[in-house]
């Protein structure tokens, strides 16, 4: 299997500012405030005033200067979380309102970066404007949002409440209306709490809901993001065993109808993308959605019998396996048996045409 699909997901994260370089020329200096208020046991109303001014000044450094400029600026945010408790409450106070502000008027990329500075604090107190950005419309600032809530998986499993319903509950619904494959990888990563979560249930439950409503996409054959779901499978197979019986039989209709547009689609046109001659867009699709086969099949098996007649092959081994002219045809027959089973089992009508040219010959 290939995962060319990985290069995207690191490609948007050096654009969220993970790497930035140092600027030639020095931002402002001020460093003396943050050096004398990072000692403190408490903060006056003049210091508060203070280091707003001077997280304020970056934040604008950021958002408007050089790209130079800007990085040593973000360097400086990062660097400045040091201190008592006291400082670093405060710090975190400010900077989630200055750059709450600000981002939302600066230029995408620049908006992506502030969240990403952000991020780096991972402090709980982020979490509600991290959500908040989920709804920009700005891709890279949405997956910023979520590396965000990734980073803060161990404290909102910690501290439980309001903070972890509120956040995986924003999840969910902004998955559901997620059109980026690598921002839609990312909110599922965020909800990845299996062996961690304060109330499994829910933590299951919600992504449940998010898989079924990408799988109304995958039904009606109008799928935003198509392929990225492949996380979501996978994370779905391990948290399987937090669901009751009822909720494991809802996510096997859904795996089953993800792996039959997953076949549908591979045999109709993608099989027959070579590496050699075809675009790397096209490569990079039918990549994503062999990933995203074997990950629905996975799940599939996982929740339902598959299919036992001595000659049959599951379709990730038949995609796998076959020369690319026989992919096509073998595939189909692979997912016809499925069909049957689910068929009896679900009462779903998972069929695929298979025509005289492409019945599989006997074997010798």
């Amino acid at each position: 299997m290939r995962t060319v699909h990985r290069l995207t997901m690191t490609g948007l994260l050096l654009v969220l500012g993970t790497a930035l370089p140092l600027a030639a020329q020095d931002v402002p200096e001020q460093q003396d405030v943050v050096a004398q208020l990072r000692g403190k046991g408490a903060l006056t109303d003049e210091d508060m005033t203070a280091l707003r001014n001077w997280v304020g000044q970056r934040v604008r450094m950021v958002s408007t200067g050089s790209r130079a400029d800007a990085g040593l600026a973000a360097k400086d945010l990062r660097e400045s979380y040091k201190g008592t408790p006291a400082y670093q409450q405060a710090y975190v106070t400010v900077c989630t309102e200055v750059i709450g502000a600000a981002y939302k008027q600066a230029k995408r990329d620049a908006a992506a970066r502030l969240i990403a500075v952000l991020n780096t604090l991972k402090a709980l107190p982020t979490y509600p404007m991290l959500i908040e950005a989920l709804g920009d419309q700005r891709v890279p600032v949405r997956a910023a949002a979520a590396v965000g809530l990734r980073n803060l998986r161990p404290k909102l499993a910690s501290t439980g409440g309001n903070a972890f319903t509120e956040t995986i509950a924003a999840l969910r619904d902004a998955g559901k209306r997620e059109e980026s494959h690598a921002a839609l990888q990312l909110i599922y990563s965020a909800l990845d709490y299996s062996g961690s979560s304060p109330d499994p249930k829910a933590s299951g439950t919600a992504l449940l809901e998010l898989l079924e409503a990408r799988g109304a996409q995958y039904g009606a054959r109008n799928v935003k993001a198509e392929g990225a779901d492949c996380v979501g499978l996978q994370l779905a197979g391990r948290l399987a065993g937090q669901l009751d019986d009822g909720e494991r039989r809802r996510l096997a209709i859904t795996a089953a109808r993800m792996l039959h547009y997953g076949v549908t689609r591979y045999t109709g046109e993608l099989y027959k993308i070579d590496d050699k001659t075809s675009s790397p867009v096209q490569v990079a699709l039918r990549n994503r959605i062999e990933l995203f086969i074997r990950a629905a099949e996975e799940l599939l098996s996982k929740l339902t019998e598959p299919p036992r007649a001595e000659d049959f092959q599951t379709v990730t081994a038949e995609m796998q396996d076959r020369e690319q002219k026989e992919k096509s045809t073998y595939m189909k027959i692979a997912m016809n048996e499925w069909a049957t089973v689910l068929r009896e089992r679900f009462q779903l009508d998972l069929q695929i045409d298979v025509t005289p040219e492409e019945t599989a010959p006997e074997e010798p």
